[in-house]
């Protein structure tokens, strides 16, 4: 009978009793109203039956049930269609009063509508549906996208078993389908640890979807249950505080940041390197990795971050991303060496491991004539490392790689430090064959360096001795330089016969040679208080100095005299004479710049002196004197007709020099260069130490223009007279 047939029988029964009797069933089980048509309207929860004597049951998503279409099934009825509906036992739910279900073992709610959690979690969980599973604990939504309601929350799961099927959400430290087993403490294989395994390794990387725009406010990281918040400007968030960050969560014992450039958004990429994970892990049946853990463990939340400027679909964005997945350091219960005790949560380590994660490996006790240790490659083709020694930690001298003492005083012998230094401290260091290289230099801190045989070669770089001198006794083969920085270099010879040989010959031995053979050199300014060369001979008690070039550069004989055979040429600087004077017995002098300054007097009995000026304070004597006056040479020639009648301003005078002028103490006539000055300044000349001196020979000129003028007015009287 089809679903159409039996509403069409039940409504002509309806019809039936309408027409025979005009009261309701039962009087609706006064649970009801009757209506015009004797149909009992019943109240909510009593319509099971017609007359309102039976109560519905909770309706629930049915655990089974007949397929309504392709793929549809599981509809609701009445205690999930899994339990067995108590019509005349009273449920109250909302003031509305329903049958109470009863429902088969393992089966529990107001309509059998979800399976018990095995011995209620054992009391270390909560049991949870798969719904709030995936919604509380799935991979985070936020991770991949853009927009300003991303977070970390997981996927919606709505099919037919979401609110039906439960788990245990246990504590931390608790895990198995029964919260009934504790997890033991986690580490790394100590035997394993060689260059094939590396750290986990991620990049995360914080911007905005904008060329332009700028972020800031927080982003939330989350990894396996816990989470912390960052600042989106990365200016203030720097590899110090990413550190910081990642430590602060309970399941995060180690890592290292490196933040990459900031972008144009203020953002940046943070590469993070997970180098330990803590002993007593907080992991549980949900959260839970063998140090690998997944990307998917990783979410960035960026509901809180901000952009400006906003709008046009601009903004914030956070990307995980793997850098580091493969042959990763393992994250094992008692390290794999010792057998975890669920019940308790301890290790049993095995045979020579110890820890609380059996992570450290311990050494046999030695027996007399036995090798306490010892470590064999069996492989011929063996390429590896036969003993390594591995530290997490930064460089530092606060830890020792290897310590060797020796005796019940435990007298230490040799150290590694665990910034590399090395320390013998008792005992000596030989090399029988082969040779020692030192890429950074040796240093002898105390009782020297003896050479029995082979002696010492510097290739390059040259010698340095602080303090104490050079000594050689034989000869000496140098490469390289020799610096003297704290006492001197002195070469001494016994020798006395009269073929001896030179002391000490410096030679530049190539043809191609284009350098100083020899190059002295004071690293202080220049100046007369030091002496850059020195020749002195020891006659007597004391040595008599006879030659020096001082810091200055002045070329000073004491003694000799200079004899040149060649040319002698002073490109600068002048040649300044104390006492004696010069002797030039022919050839004459040629000064082509500079001139000649003289605080004495100059006498040229023979030949001629040629300067561009000469200066003398005393007489200059000579049979004839000469100035050069090329026209060829001239420019801005001018006629001084105009400037001849102010000679009459001149005062010719007669004086004496001051004492202590340093000039002579004879009378002459002349004129004073300051009047002289205020006339003809042309013809004033003033020396570097501000003395004017008159070029006197300028007044020539100026008495010719004189004459001719008196002479054109002579002419002029002669002609009037006639």
């Amino acid at each position: 009978m089809t679903w159409v047939s039996r509403s069409l029988r039940r409504l002509l029964i309806s019809s039936s009793v309408y027409r025979a009797s005009t009261s309701c069933p039962n009087q609706c089980s006064g649970h009801g109203e009757c209506t015009a048509e004797n149909v009992c309207l019943c109240d909510t929860g009593w319509a099971y039956y017609a007359d309102c004597s039976g109560r519905l049951c909770p309706i629930a998503t049915a655990w089974v049930d007949k397929a309504s279409a392709p793929g549809r099934a599981h509809g609701d009825m009445e205690c999930g269609n899994i339990g067995v509906c108590n019509r005349n036992d009273a449920f109250t739910c909302a003031q509305i009063s329903y049958g109470s279900c009863s429902c088969p073992p393992g089966f529990t709610g107001e309509a059998c509508q979800r399976f018990e959690c095995p011995q209620e979690c054992s009391n270390y969980g909560n049991c949870i549906t798969m719904h709030h599973a995936a919604l509380d604990y799935g991979p985070g939504q936020g991770m991949t996208q853009l927009d300003d309601v991303n977070d970390i929350k997981g996927p919606l799961y709505t099919n037919w078993e979401a609110e039906s099927l439960m788990m245990c959400a246990c504590d931390w430290g608790v895990f198995g389908p029964e919260c009934e087993a504790r997890m033991c403490p986690k580490g790394f294989d100590p035997l394993l640890r060689s260059t094939t395994t590396y750290y986990r390794e991620i990049n995360v990387t914080t911007n905005s979807t904008a060329v332009g725009s700028s972020i800031n406010g927080t982003f939330v990281m989350s990894f396996n249950g816990f989470d912390f918040e960052f600042n989106a400007n990365a200016t203030l968030f720097g590899e110090a505080e990413c550190e910081a960050a990642w430590e602060s969560l309970d399941n995060v014992e180690q890592v290292v940041c490196f933040r990459g450039a900031i972008n144009q958004a203020g953002g940046a990429t943070y590469n993070i390197k997970f180098l330990a994970w803590p002993a007593v892990p907080m992991q549980n049946n949900i959260f839970s990795h063998e140090g690998n853990p997944p990307l998917t463990a990783f979410t960035c939340d960026a509901s809180d971050a901000r952009v400006w400027p906003r709008g046009g679909g601009n903004v914030a964005a956070c990307h995980v991303e793997d850098v580091a997945n493969t042959d990763i350091r393992e994250y094992k219960f008692c390290s794999g060496r010792g057998t975890c005790d669920f019940s308790t949560g301890s290790c049993s380590c095995y045979a020579n491991f110890e820890g609380v994660a059996c992570g450290s490996s311990i050494a046999t006790i030695s027996e007399e004539g036995v090798d306490v240790l010892l470590l064999y490659a069996t492989e011929n083709s063996f390429q590896n490392t036969l003993l390594k020694l591995d530290a997490t930690a930064n460089p530092s001298d606060s830890f020792n790689f290897l310590e060797i003492v020796s005796g019940s005083s435990e007298v230490t012998m040799f150290t590694i430090e665990g910034d590399g230094d090395i320390t013998v401290a008792k005992g000596d260091v030989k090399i029988l064959t082969g040779e020692l290289s030192l890429y950074s230099g040796l240093r002898i801190i105390d009782g020297g360096a003896s050479i029995t045989t082979g002696g010492l070669r510097v290739l390059s770089g040259g010698t340095t001795i602080n303090e104490g001198g050079l000594k050689v006794i034989g000869n000496t083969l140098l490469w390289g330089n020799v610096l003297a920085h704290n006492g001197s270099y002195i070469f001494s010879s016994n020798a006395s016969g009269h073929n001896d040989g030179s002391i000490m010959e410096v030679r530049a031995t190539q043809d191609a040679f284009a350098g100083a053979v020899l190059e002295i050199g004071a690293d202080r300014n220049r100046s007369d208080s030091f002496d850059l060369f020195r020749v002195t001979v020891d006659n007597g008690p004391s040595s008599r100095e006879v030659f020096a070039i001082t810091g200055q550069g002045r070329t000073t004989i004491k003694h000799g005299g200079l004899t040149v055979t060649g040319a002698a040429v002073v490109k600068s600087g002048g040649l300044l004479i104390e006492a004696g004077g010069i002797t030039i017995t022919s050839g004459g002098l040629t000064i082509s710049s500079v001139g000649i300054t003289s605080a004495g007097s100059i006498t040229v009995t023979t030949g001629s002196i040629t300067a561009p000026s000469i200066i003398s304070t005393g007489g200059v004597s000579a049979s004839s004197y000469t100035t050069t006056s090329d026209g060829r040479y001239k420019t801005n020639v001018t006629s001084l007709r105009n400037r001849a009648a102010r000679l009459l301003e001149l005062n010719g005078v007669s004086f004496q020099w001051r004492g202590d002028s340093g000039f002579d103490k004879e009378t002459h006539f002349g004129f004073i260069a300051q009047e002289v000055e205020l006339v003809f300044p042309e013809i004033v000349r003033e020396s570097s130490f501000g003395i004017r001196s008159l070029q006197l020979e300028a007044i020539a000129p100026l008495l010719v223009e004189a004459f001719r003028a008196l002479h054109r007015r002579l002419t002029i009287l002669e002609r009037r007279l006639r």
